[in-house]
């Protein structure tokens, strides 16, 4: 079962989104700031962060930026009132895997968030497989395989 992290100050949504991925199988924590997020994401591996950009404290691209310096695997999912071009493009790239402005769709949200995570599932048994090292991420590319 995939762990997803929601970021997000705004409660509504954050029961909105907390409904429909427990109907739909996923496990989840949600953080109403950034501090929170970057706290939950040194302690836990998550298949998938959905992360607003407007958060009290610590801003989503910032967030951003130090998740995917940690860790360029991670996938994260921009959810944002945010929608101009420029912010999408600097968010894309930046790291981010897939940009949603709001309002959304909640079918568009869990079909965007399961699409890469079949890829990742199907990455981690290979790595499991073969030797450490054989298969690299290379962030907004994707995967490479590394001749020994």
């Amino acid at each position: 079962m995939s762990r997803i992290l929601v970021v997000d100050d705004e409660q509504r949504i954050c029961r909105f989104v907390a409904r429909a991925l427990e109907a739909n199988g996923f496990q989840f924590q949600v953080a109403v700031n950034g501090e929170d997020a970057l706290r939950l994401v040194e302690s836990q591996d998550y298949a998938v962060i959905v992360l607003d950009l407007l958060l009290p404290g610590l801003d989503g691209y910032e967030v951003l930026r130090r998740v995917l310096r940690a860790n360029p695997a991670q996938r994260v999912l921009i959810l944002s009132a945010i929608g101009d071009v420029e912010s999408k493009v600097r968010c894309l790239q930046m790291g981010a895997v897939d940009y949603l402005p709001k309002p959304f769709a909640i079918a568009e949200l869990i079909a965007r968030i399961r699409r890469s995570n079949v890829v990742d599932v199907c990455v981690r048994r290979l790595r499991s497989k073969l030797e450490r090292g054989a298969i690299e991420t290379v962030r907004n590319v994707g995967y490479s395989f590394v001749a020994s």
